[in-house]
């Protein structure tokens, strides 16, 4: 089971973090593939602006455990991403996510097509036999409507108290995450689109039906690799 460390955080406005010919794009080239070289560091990390919301970036990091994140966060890891403040804003949320062992390697499904993220939030105290059935509901569902299992990856959240992305006034719960890419390279971006709709309101019923759904929320981002180990 892999644990992916994921963040949102805000950018500066007019800084073009993900541009590496830039002055702000190279220090967070030398922030995360600092992090990435360092022993103890993630084996892989992801970067992207949500498409959204350009003023927001994402960050994906693998690790073996929590365990090995936070020890790796307190020494070498806080030194590396001095420098962000320069280029970001303000922090939105970092959790963690349990990739389930069923799912397909997120670090594949990451470098193909259109990636999106779905967050379904469910209440802090959600029973293990409602995960069971909220995870095969949406490999259900994703089958159905055309993401076959090298183009999705899922996991519960580590924690209980994710932030509700998109409806913060409800508070903070558990989160169920599907990472979807493009499900067919050959359909158009018009096609793909109102595929992921149809399949992400199915997921909203299918959810209703099984537990105490809170809300639900795709975001779509422009993921890059920052490089492996």
């Amino acid at each position: 089971m892999s644990i992916i460390e994921i963040g949102c955080m805000g950018v500066k406005p007019d800084h073009a973090v993900m541009d590496s010919s830039t002055p702000e794009g190279r220090i967070l080239q030398q922030a995360w593939g600092s992090v990435l070289q360092a022993d103890g560091g993630p084996h892989w990390a992801y970067g992207g602006l949500e498409c959204n919301d350009p003023l927001r970036l994402w960050g994906l990091f693998a690790f073996d455990s929590v365990q090995q994140h936070e020890k790796f966060a307190q020494t070498f890891g806080f030194q590396a991403v001095q420098d962000l403040p320069k280029i970001l804003s303000h922090p939105i949320f970092q959790r963690h996510v349990a990739i389930d062992d069923g799912a397909a390697p997120l670090a594949s499904v990451l470098d193909a097509g259109i990636k999106r993220m779905i967050f379904a939030y469910f209440p802090a105290d959600v029973s293990e036999d409602n995960k069971v059935a909220i995870r095969e509901c949406a490999k259900r569902v994703l089958t159905e409507h055309g993401w076959e299992g090298s183009r999705r990856s899922w996991g519960w959240g580590v924690e209980n108290d994710f932030p509700i992305l998109g409806n913060e006034d409800e508070g903070k719960g558990s989160a169920f995450v599907i990472f979807q890419s493009q499900s067919n390279q050959h359909v158009d971006l018009k096609e793909e689109d109102s595929s992921h709709q149809a399949a992400l309101s199915e997921l909203r019923n299918e959810f209703k039906a099984v537990g105490e759904l809170l809300h639900v929320v795709s975001v779509q981002v422009g993921f890059q690799s920052f490089a492996t180990k």
